[in-house]
């Protein structure tokens, strides 16, 4: 049995979405994140005024600026086709098909669906936040003073990120893993074997796309990438990622599949039974 994840945008947006100023990021492919205003059914790019949400609000009059951009933004996508951490239109961009396909697969394979809320998930992503950098900063404190040269600037700011993670962050975040971990299992495996989620929660990028220096883009554009799969690493339980074709823009995609803890064999199990009914795992895009 597999479980997806569903969220409706309309959902997301406040009773007075109509008249409120919102503003939030759209990833686009090739481009990557943009900065955009959710206004009369549409998204309107605001790059050009400023490329990051913090530069947004550090504006002296952010909510004047908004509007004066709003006269001469790009209205680049409608709200109704932008979803909010729904796997299900992921999915679909993922696999350069429908959503409704691949669930037909999965279920010729044995399974059955059903949707579920993960608890705790954007809490997951920053608890592995703390852990992860303050072990990477440990681990590359020697190198990073001697031979910092030959770091990129991304990797040079991303390793030393954990020098500021204060140490009682760092063991709390460990201290609760058990906790969340139990929680986590008991909610959603009470029902189910496993959770079916994308792999990344974007189009596939290209190394252009991610390679945005050591900015603040930079941290948007790893949000975007470590969405999906963060938290699954903060936890510690299994997972795998199955092809599962090629995005718009051509590179290869996947679907990833999270089991309860030591269940890598219902997890490899359930992978094999999906390729037995397609081919992704036997394609190469076209470079």
């Amino acid at each position: 049995m597999f479980m997806t994840t569903h969220l409706d945008l309309s959902a997301t947006l406040p009773d007075d979405a109509d008249q409120a100023l919102l503003i939030g990021r759209l990833w686009q492919p090739g481009v990557g994140p943009t900065v955009v205003a959710c206004h009369q059914g549409g998204l309107f790019d605001l790059t050009r005024v400023a490329p990051t949400t913090s530069q947004w609000l550090e504006l002296e009059e952010p909510a004047a600026a908004l509007r004066r951009a709003l006269a001469t933004a790009p209205r680049i996508a409608e709200l109704s086709g932008v979803p909010a951490d729904s796997v299900t239109a992921l999915l679909r961009d993922a696999r350069g098909g429908s959503s409704e396909a691949l669930n037909r697969l999965l279920e010729q394979c044995g399974a059955r669906l059903v949707e579920v809320d993960v608890p705790d998930f954007e809490h997951l992503t920053e608890l592995s936040r703390i852990i992860v950098y303050a072990e990477a900063s440990s681990l590359h404190g020697v190198w990073l003073r001697d031979r910092r040269k030959e770091y990129s600037p991304q990797v040079s700011v991303r390793a030393a990120t954990g020098i500021a993670v204060p140490a009682p962050a760092y063991l709390e975040a460990l201290l609760l893993r058990p906790i969340v971990l139990r929680r986590f299992v008991e909610s959603i495996f009470a029902e189910c074997d496993v959770l079916h989620t994308p792999t990344l929660a974007l189009p596939v990028p290209t190394v252009a796309a991610t390679d945005v220096g050591s900015g603040q883009v930079m941290w948007d554009v790893i949000a975007q990438l470590v969405h999906c799969t963060a938290p699954i690493n903060y936890l510690g339980v299994p997972a795998l990622a199955v092809p599962a074709g090629f995005t718009s823009n051509g590179l290869p995609a996947s679907f990833q599949l999270v089991g309860r803890p030591f269940a890598e064999a219902t997890l490899l199990r359930a992978a094999h039974a999906y390729e037995q009914q397609t081919d992704w795992h036997e394609r190469v895009p076209q470079l």
